[in-house]
């Protein structure tokens, strides 16, 4: 009877955690959790913009940035969703990540 006991309680235990569990992603799916741009041509047409405002974004290469972060499901290294590609891509840039040797290889009219 005790082991019985002892079992449903951990039954319980476990239900509870599941509970919580659902509640959490149902919260966070609700609020709107962080969206990752919707293709490269969002990323491209943003880092154009970027690129009129400042040269120093021409030696920046958004396709490598997209595609790190997409094979990654927009997920960082340290587990947690990007929460502004847009934020994550302007840190990217003063950082000195992803830059490509030739800037002038972007053919404008296929964005």
């Amino acid at each position: 009877m005790e082991n019985e006991d002892r079992i449903l309680s951990e039954i319980r235990s476990i239900r509870e955690l599941i509970e919580d569990v659902q509640k959490e992603l149902h919260k966070r799916i609700t609020q709107g959790s962080p969206k990752p741009p919707a293709d490269l041509e969002e990323v491209l047409l943003w880092w154009q913009k970027k690129c009129e405002e400042h040269d120093k974004w021409l030696t920046f290469d958004p396709e490598a940035f997209f595609w790190r972060h997409e094979g990654q499901g927009w997920i960082k290294a340290n587990g947690q969703p990007v929460k502004s590609w847009k934020g994550q891509m302007t840190s990217w840039q003063k950082l000195g990540c992803c830059e490509q040797e030739i800037a002038q290889t972007v053919d404008w009219e296929k964005i």
